[in-house]
């Protein structure tokens, strides 16, 4: 894995990793993806945008801001590999993605107890 970028935070520290195989790219978020993260999501993006497969792993993910899911929004119009899919999605996730119709865009894999 590899860092995109991060910062310090008063509470905790963001950073974006990114594993890369043959045919996918998995962004790994932390537990805060907010608008000061989004230039190092699209850098982890750019830097691996010609491969398959996207993949964004939510694992970890607990607060996502608005202009932040506002990247995902619009992240459709700009995907030059595969089909972007989240994953490890929590029920926050899904209470978050689903008014905003980012369920209906994306594949979106939920946790067991989401």
């Amino acid at each position: 894995m590899e860092a995109a970028g991060s910062h310090s935070g008063e509470v905790d520290v963001m950073t974006i990793m990114t594993t890369v195989t043959n045919d996918e790219v998995i962004i790994h978020l932390g537990k805060t993806f907010k608008s000061c993260d989004v230039a190092a999501f699209v850098e982890a993006y750019c830097k691996h945008s010609s491969s398959k497969r996207l993949i964004i792993n939510l694992e970890k993910t607990e607060y996502i801001s608005s202009s932040a899911l506002g990247l995902f929004i619009n992240l459709k119009n700009h995907l030059s590999g595969g089909p972007l899919r989240f994953i490890n999605g929590s029920d926050f996730i899904k209470k978050l993605f689903s008014p905003t119709g980012l369920d209906e865009r994306y594949f979106i894999e939920y946790a067991a107890s989401a």
